[in-house]
């Protein structure tokens, strides 16, 4: 409001200055406005014009504002203030607002109550010209605040009458419709804190619709919601009946429809365990017919069930300790049908039935205990009743096996897994029943042979494993039995020196157009700040690795577009730029290094640093004054926590500073989804420092695709868990609950 009341137009002309700053105390009309020295009160008239017309024109007396006419640019009145001089009446002075158009938008009253304070009325008013709004607030004086509001009032901010900035609300605050009709009545008492209105509300409350029909009526009592409030309907039929207790529902809650029918009951126990929610529920639809219930005990036992419109069941569930999910659960279709049991308790045999609208089987789970062993087994089934997928498992501490089996809508084997403890054996078929391929994992990471084949039978990819990476000869072939690539490996990294390898050609780096060598390169500064960051490492990621990451990022990226064409490859949208150190270290305690000297013994110790880093010293130094000058970057990436460790002696001296990493968003006009959760990540260490892992979230069943990129360029999913013709794109989305209510 000051800002409105005192920002003027560079337009203008000025016959006088006024410097609202210039003042001591809280509010703009009550403080008293000393000229430039801060000693000297300002007296008399201080005007400016536009055009030889009044723009601004304010009276002073002893400092004090007694008269203010503001315009608008254009001439329209925008405020007009007069101190009333009648010291008989209770009113102070009168401020009135206009809107740039010159109608009436505000009226402030200044006066004071029975007890001598200065209060203030403001009447807010609408674009029809009638009241709005009406409150009234009053004043507090800096001998009522305790210590914990003294900090937002200090002394420059207490006005000549001792009163502070802060105002309470107190009394009545009316609201109105545009219509002119009451819209809502609220009662303040007057208590001073640093939020009033959250705890100012005392007495009945009224508000009504804009027909004059009361809306809701009930009571607060300090601030919050006391005993019985009702609610009616615009034409005057009661719709609800609530009860609280320091804003906390309590007793019996009524509703009721328009036609007088009952719509709910709702009862909150207080010596209920959980008192915040209803222990007793019932909903009806307009047509009498019960549609919910709640019913729990004070223990938290209970049952939920909803019904359709014509009373048949929807849904009915255990509540134990006041949780849903945690027993059993039954959900019908509309004509009668179950198309949903679960059974949550710890003891459950049949833990899952899961139905086709039509009644027939989709899903059954079952757990079956039988000490020391409990068996564990689930079905699923295509909608015409043909078995989709089959999974027993032997829950035992020592010895868990596990079956699972996935069958087309043939009826034809899909895959077939077999889990005995720490090793998996993988088999998969293709719809004609050739066998597609055979992989082994231990400890959930691919071991030994791996071997793929087309659905004629040939022999497309053979490759040995060991912790999850090639170690051995990995070969692949084309439809006819030739070799395309093959490779010797050690722990991942591929044996060049080997006669027998066949290397497929791969693009370098150093190839590409600057545009997306700089994509490219940027992506794998991103990902190592991210990871830096992301993990509070104190360490430094040299060029050389990004330079690594950068060209196994291209493999990744001409393996992408051969294969996803319309999927344009996540890069990163950043641009992170190394900053510059700058050393600023005194002459006297490093000897003449802009001459060249470093023979000085404090000079040696950051010479030291410097090789154990294997950076190339600062030459350029220059002396300034007392202090010797250079600066250093090097183009690795390193982030504070490193910085810190390394420089900490000459940081905390203030004889180094790193700057902060400079960070920009680039657009490159190919960024198909420029969600964060589409860039590229890095994934788990490979475990080979000859393989960078790279994840994609949004691209497989699991939500995220996951890349192994070995130096040879060659590309492959890691744990060979999907191919290329398997990735598709899936929204990212919430979390749902697990019931469609």
């Amino acid at each position: 409001m000051l800002l409105f009341l005192l920002f003027a137009s560079h337009a203008l002309s000025q016959n006088c200055t006024f410097n609202y700053h210039n003042k001591k105390g809280g509010h703009y009309l009550f403080s008293t406005y000393y000229e430039s020295d801060m000693m000297t009160r300002r007296e008399g008239v201080c005007e400016s014009f536009i055009n030889g017309k009044l723009y601004e024109r304010r009276v002073f007396s002893k400092g004090r504002i007694i008269e203010e006419e503001l315009n608008h640019v254009d001439l329209i009145p925008r405020v007009r203030y007069k101190l009333d001089s009648n010291p008989k009446d209770s009113i102070i002075s009168v401020l009135i607002i206009y809107t740039e158009k010159g109608t009436l938008t505000e009226k402030w009253i200044f006066y004071e109550n029975k007890e001598k304070r200065r209060c203030q009325k403001t009447i807010q008013y609408g674009v029809n010209g009638k009241e709005h709004y009406i409150t009234h607030r009053a004043w507090v004086k800096d001998s009522e605040i305790d210590q914990y509001l003294r900090p937002n009032n200090p002394p420059h901010t207490i006005d000549e009458e001792g009163y502070t900035s802060m105002s309470v609300p107190f009394g009545e605050d009316i609201a109105y419709h545009s219509n002119g009709k009451l819209a809502s009545i609220n009662y303040h008492r007057f208590v001073i804190t640093n939020y009033p209105d959250e705890v100012s509300k005392e007495g009945p409350m009224m508000k009504y619709f804009d027909n004059g029909q009361l809306h809701v009526k009930g009571q607060f009592k300090e601030g919050k919601a006391e005993g019985k409030f009702l609610n009616y309907y615009p034409t005057g039929e009661i719709s609800e009946e609530k009860y609280f207790h320091r804003d906390i529902h309590v007793g019996t809650w009524k509703g009721w429809y328009s036609n007088g029918k009952t719509k709910y009951l709702e009862f909150y126990d207080s010596l209920s365990r959980d008192p915040f929610n209803p222990s007793f529920l019932k909903w009806w639809n307009e047509n009498g017919v019960l549609v919910k219930e709640r019913i729990i005990d004070r223990d938290g036992k209970g049952y939920e069930k909803i019904c359709y419109d014509d009373g048949k069941p929807m849904m009915h569930e255990d509540i134990i300790h006041f949780q849903r999910y945690d027993g059993e659960r039954w959900d019908w279709t509309q004509q009668g049908l179950l198309i949903r049991y679960q059974d949550k308790s710890p003891k459950a045999d049949t833990v899952l039935i899961i139905n086709f609208e039509n009644g027939s089987r989709y899903k059954l789970t079952v757990n079956k205990m039988e000490d020391p062993n409990s068996v564990y087994e689930e079905k699923e089934w295509y909608p015409g009743g043909i078995l989709k997928i089959h999974v027993i498992a032997q829950r035992n501490a020592k010895e868990p096996k596990s079956e699972r089996r996935e069958y087309y809508p043939n009826g034809k084997l899909s895959s077939l897994m077999i889990y005995d403890g720490k090793t998996i054996q993988e088999t998969s078929y293709y719809r004609n029943d050739q066998k597609k391929r055979e992989i082994h994992y231990l400890n959930n990471l691919i071991e030994g042979n791996y071997l793929f084949y087309d659905s004629l039978g040939q022999l497309r990819e053979e490759s040995s494993y060991t912790n999850g990476l090639r170690n051995g000869t990995c070969t692949t072939f084309d439809s006819l039995g030739k070799v395309i690539h093959r490779m010797n490996y050690l722990n991942g990294c591929p044996d060049h020196a080997q006669k027998k390898t066949v290397n497929l050609p791969k693009r370098n780096i150093k190839e590409l157009d600057d545009q997306l060598s700089d994509m490219i390169i940027r992506t794998a500064i991103q990902l190592h700040i991210m990871n830096l960051n992301a993990y509070g490492k104190t360490e430094m990621i040299p060029k050389e690795r990004i330079d690594s990451t950068a060209q196994q990022l291209l493999y990744l990226y001409d393996e992408w577009n051969s294969h996803l064409p319309k999927d344009p490859f996540p890069f990163q949208n950043e641009n992170i730029v190394a900053p510059k150190f700058t050393f600023v270290l005194p002459a006297a305690e490093y000897g003449s290094l802009s001459t060249g000297d470093l023979s000085h013994p404090n000079t040696q110790i950051l010479l030291h640093v410097f090789d154990s880093l294997g950076w190339v010293f600062p030459t350029d130094w220059k002396l300034t004054g007392t202090d010797q000058i250079a600066t250093f970057s090097n183009g690795n990436i390193y982030n504070h926590y490193f910085l810190n460790r390394i420089f900490q002696y000459w940081y905390q001296r203030g004889q180094v500073d790193f700057g902060p990493i400079g960070q920009t968003v680039i657009d490159y006009g190919l960024r198909w989804r420029t969600e964060a959760e589409r860039s590229v990540q890095f994934g788990t260490p490979s475990g080979s420092p000859c393989v960078q892992s790279f994840n994609v979230p949004g691209y497989s069943s699991n939500g995220v695709a996951s890349f192994l990129v070995y130096d040879d360029g060659t590309v492959e999913f890691r744990n060979c868990h999907m191919k290329w013709e398997d990735m598709k794109y899936i929204p990212v989305i919430g979390h749902p609950n697990m019931y469609k209510d």
